[in-house]
């Protein structure tokens, strides 16, 4: 089986992302029963909404508190797409970065067999019900900032192995024995070094070449 068969989604990934579903809808029931939290929102909604975004986000690389440029521009631009309606667009975004990291989650696993299934399954239930991933859900102010790292931390990581992989794909296409020859010439090499540690170890010296 080569690498691009074993890149195509099986009966297993669907029933991953299937699951995964589930999940996401249990996590998101429970995130749309909890109300903006007030005392922690209010505030920079209205610090938000009085600066336009290019000045809020410049006053905030100057800010001495908390160095946070990005999530007041995430929060200005939810407030203006929200049109007044604070609930749904904010929780909404919320639940919305819940699915996105799961798929981020499931893209880095790739589950194409059974134990994948099941690896994928522990996986999302480790991530999911680890101790801080409750304050990492949990916590808005109305924008979820440490689910946003989480997702930009996944993403990256997706990037990059994705960009591997394609290559790695590309190299097999192209020479399917290049993989095996270098494996095969770095173990000649690994053995080479051994006997002569070995042989140094030994007091043995290499005869000179006639």
């Amino acid at each position: 089986m080569t690498e691009s068969d074993l890149d195509r989604p099986t009966r297993w990934t669907w029933l991953s992302y299937g699951y995964a579903t589930l999940v996401v809808v249990g996590v998101s029931y429970l995130l749309l029963d909890i109300p903006i939290q007030v005392s922690d929102s209010y505030g920079n909604l209205v610090a938000a909404s009085g600066r336009t975004l290019g000045a809020l986000v410049y006053d905030q690389f100057h800010a001495r508190g908390f160095l946070r440029p990005f999530l007041w521009a995430h929060i200005r631009i939810v407030y203006d797409l929200s049109g007044g309606d604070y609930y749904t667009w904010f929780r909404g975004w919320h639940v919305g970065q819940v699915a996105v990291l799961t798929i981020l989650f499931l893209r880095l696993v790739k589950p194409r067999t059974a134990p994948a299934f099941a690896g994928a399954a522990i996986g999302l239930a480790a991530l999911i019900g680890i101790h801080t991933f409750e304050g990492t859900i949990l916590e808005a102010f109305p924008i979820n900032a440490y689910m946003t790292i989480l997702i930009c931390c996944y993403l990256a990581a997706d990037l990059a192995l994705g960009q591997q992989r394609k290559a790695r794909a590309e190299n097999c296409r192209r020479n399917p024995f290049e993989g095996a020859d270098r494996a095969q010439r770095d173990g000649r090499r690994h053995q080479g070094v051994q006997h002569s540690q070995v042989r140094s170890h030994l007091g043995v010296k290499e005869k000179p070449a006639a």
